[in-house]
C-alpha cells in the first residue's frame, strides 16, 4: 500500500510539473504588455469609439512595428513608443478611432 501511495504522489507531481511547464512555454511567446499612461483621465468617458489598445497593437504589428514600450493618451490621440520595421525607435502619433498615423518622430536612443 505504501508503494502505491508513493507511486500515486510521484505521478501526480509529474503531471503538475508538466502542466506548469506547458503554461510557461505558451506565455513565453507573448510580448510584454506595454505601459499605458492616460494624461487626460477626465476625457475617458468620451473615448467610446476609440480603438482598444490590444487592437491598436495588432494593427501596428501588421505594419511591422514591434517592441511597443508605452502608449500615452494625450491631446485626443495615441502616442506610441515602438520600433519601426527598419529597427529605429520612433514615437507614433495615431488617430484614436482608425489607428492611422498622424505623425512620426524618430527617437534618440542614446
Amino acid at each position: 500500500m505504501k508503494k502505491f501511495a508513493t507511486l500515486f504522489v510521484s505521478v501526480a507531481l509529474a503531471g503538475a510539473c508538466a502542466a506548469a511547464a506547458a503554461e510557461t512555454r505558451q506565455g513565453a511567446d507573448l510580448p510584454p504588455t506595454p505601459r499605458v499612461i492616460d494624461k487626460a483621465p477626465a476625457e475617458a468617458g468620451q473615448r467610446v469609439d476609440w480603438l482598444p489598445i490590444p487592437q491598436l497593437i495588432e494593427r501596428l504589428a501588421a505594419r511591422g512595428y514591434h517592441d511597443v514600450g508605452r502608449i500615452e493618451i494625450e491631446r485626443g490621440r495615441y502616442e506610441v513608443y515602438a520600433t519601426n520595421p527598419a529597427g529605429d525607435r520612433v514615437s507614433l502619433y495615431l488617430d484614436p478611432k482608425t489607428g492611422e498615423q498622424i505623425e512620426r518622430k524618430r527617437r534618440n536612443t542614446n
